[in-house]
């Protein structure tokens, strides 16, 4: 069933409540940051209340991985990026990258910031 816009309060609040006041992803308490009404958006289903924080970045991440599956299935590419992270949460080649931790790169950025500030 579609619901009207003047009952989203209505049923954001029920779903709260069903969760015990939680945010399912970060597990923070919703009524303490604004509560979002998540919904798939490709089919409109009501899937539950996430904080706004965990909202965007459930948006964000979806539209990521949209973009980098290459027409592969969502949840095996997910699958293979949390695999990868998990087998990568410790240095495997021994090299890093030559812009960490460099002061001269942050350097470089912040002048670069300040120049483009004076222009305007």
């Amino acid at each position: 069933m579609q619901i009207r816009v003047d009952q989203i309060q209505h049923h954001r609040e029920i779903l709260r409540k069903r969760q015990k006041d939680t945010c399912p992803l970060c597990g923070c308490k919703l009524s303490a940051h604004l509560p979002s009404l998540d919904h798939d958006h490709k089919t409109g289903a009501i899937r539950d209340v996430l904080c706004r924080n965990c909202n965007q970045v459930e948006g964000r991440v979806n539209a990521w991985v949209d973009r980098g599956r290459r027409g592969e299935d969502r949840i095996e590419y997910l699958k293979r990026l949390l695999h990868y992270w998990e087998r990568h949460t410790e240095n495997q080649t021994g090299l890093i990258h030559p812009s960490h931790g460099k002061v001269r790169y942050r350097r470089k950025r912040k002048a670069k910031t300040k120049a483009k500030a004076k222009v305007k």
